[in-house]
């Protein structure tokens, strides 16, 4: 099979079976959502945001690693160097991993009193501890992406989401009540995937894993840390901005609201992937222009696709604002509608990420991935920053202002250095400007044409939601056309599909 038949499987797979973890995901949170309270609810994603920093840390993201340098081993049949880079990782992994759940063994209770100020959450942090465990197995996943089994390491996530679903309702059906539902459903999913993770791997994946003799020696085990530790640095931020606003609210605030950030920060995730296709978009496409040199095509491309991030997702993002009240209480139900304007300032956080991804990972395609490396990291210290300071006076409100301002910052800070990059070539401050300006008249019409509809419709929310998102894009479309927000000629490249076009 050639390389781009087997680029294009791979990537069909793992799309669509990403889509049905993430499915899967969504349904376990809207089952536990409404068969517990909002806080048992809080406090279970405040504890899973803890063992999910915690895991980040145990790993040391030599998993990543582990799927860099695998494939060379495989490639050369160097089969006991690639049986010592599988040994060195799940070895550190699971001696930290043992070291972490230990501790959290030992102060369960203060942990529990201190972070979420209930003393009987002790139990909740002990499975915690074993939850950590079994996540150090993942590495198998990892060794899957390794040997470039992607379909098996896509259905990992598929069947870890999928047995938490249902577990859970085998929990809830034994008649098992409060945050002990989630806990129970996640420990018992996890237990069995890594029992099927490794009868996986050993008996169809690695079978020669015990013929051979693994090969550790000091220039790998280096190679393996100094990479693993630029990875750590680079994705630090990321991990930083999705849990710590959990973590910062059990800490400052309720559980009660740690539930209901937790029900606005995975509705506003839906829109997440368009900024992750971006970045994948724009990784090659840097890369191929900044070897060539051709800045200026690679300044008007930048231009060209942060035009066209915005004009699709700002009709996304207002929508999901405005309707956010009926997304909630799809989802959730009523007790979660508290989470509105949470959801409402999130909404718009999302489009300023899918901004600052894409500039972030363009710095890797122009060969300077420690740009990234800064930005992330930039970007964490400013959210914890900003959440110590806003989360004690304004809640949950202030932990999605806290994560929107801090993407804001690596934006700008990204775009700053992209632009010195190359030398202001067909990339200045005027014409992003200018596109921020011609983004922000343009909500107008959107915004205008929806509060009308609202305020004259009587039918049913779910037909009026829909008319009204119908005509707005209708007025809105019309307007980009109608004021030259889009040319012809821009219209015409994006259709031939080469924006990147002189």
């Amino acid at each position: 099979m050639s390389y781009a038949r087997r680029v294009v499987r791979s990537t069909i797979i793992m799309f669509s079976l990403s889509i049905l973890a993430a499915l899967a995901g969504y349904l376990f949170r809207i089952i536990i959502a409404r068969h517990v309270s909002v806080e048992d609810y809080g406090l279970y994603y405040a504890a899973f945001s803890l063992m999910m920093t915690l895991y980040f840390i145990a790993d040391l993201r030599l998993g990543q690693a582990l799927i860099k340098f695998l494939p060379e081993y495989l490639h050369d049949k160097d089969y006991g160097r690639a049986k010592g880079a599988f040994l060195l990782t799940l070895g550190v992994r699971l001696v930290i991993t043992a070291f972490i759940a230990l501790m959290l063994v030992v102060f369960a209770g203060s942990i529990a009193e201190k972070l979420f100020h209930q003393v009987q959450a002790a139990s909740v942090v002990q499975y915690l501890a074993l939850m950590l465990i079994l996540l150090a197995f993942h590495v198998i996943n990892d060794a899957f992406a390794g040997f470039q089994r992607m379909g098996l390491f896509a259905m990992v996530d598929v069947l870890k989401m999928g047995g938490s679903v249902v577990f859970a309702l085998l929990v809830l059906k034994a008649g098992i009540a409060g945050v002990r539902v989630p806990i129970y459903a996640t420990v018992l999913s996890y237990a069995l995937l890594a029992v099927i993770l490794v009868v996986v791997f050993f008996r169809s994946v690695f079978p020669q894993f015990f013929r051979v003799r693994a090969v550790l020696d000091v220039p790998m085990r280096r190679r393996f840390m100094k990479y693993g530790a630029y990875i750590f640095g680079a994705m630090l931020g990321g991990y930083t901005l999705g849990n710590l606003g959990s973590l910062f609210l059990s800490y400052y605030r309720t559980l009660q609201e740690v539930g209901w950030y937790n029900a606005a920060m995975p509705t506003a995730m839906i829109l997440w992937g368009f900024g992750n296709a971006v970045a994948l978009v724009m990784l090659p496409l840097s890369s191929e222009l900044m070897h060539k040199g051709e800045r200026a095509k690679l300044g008007k491309g930048i231009l060209l696709v942060l035009k066209y991030t915005l004009l699709i997702l700002l009709p996304m993002s207002l929508s999901l604002a405005l309707f956010a009240p009926q997304a909630i209480y799809l989802l959730y139900g009523a007790n979660y509608l508290p989470a509105v304007l949470t959801l409402r300032i999130l909404a718009i956080g999302v489009l300023i990420y899918s901004l600052a991804l894409m500039v972030a990972t363009t710095f890797i395609g122009l060969g300077k991935p420690q740009v990234m490396m800064w930005l992330s990291l930039v970007s964490a210290f400013v959210n914890i920053g900003l959440s110590v300071l806003l989360i004690p006076m304004f809640g949950m409100e202030g932990a999605a202002v806290a994560f929107s301002l801090s993407f804001l910052v690596m934006f700008l800070v990204g775009f700053a250095l992209i632009h010195r990059e190359l030398h202001g070539v067909a990339l200045t401050w005027g014409k992003i400007l200018r596109l921020m300006l011609s983004v922000l008249v343009l909500s107008g019409p959107f915004v205008g044409v929806v509060a009308l509809l609202k305020s004259v419709l009587v039918m049913n929310m779910w037909l009026e939601l829909v008319l009204c998102v119908i005509v707005a894009l209708a007025v809105y479309g019309y307007c980009v056309v109608r004021f030259g927000v889009i040319s012809r000629e821009e219209l015409a490249l994006v259709l031939n599909r080469d924006i990147f076009k002189a």
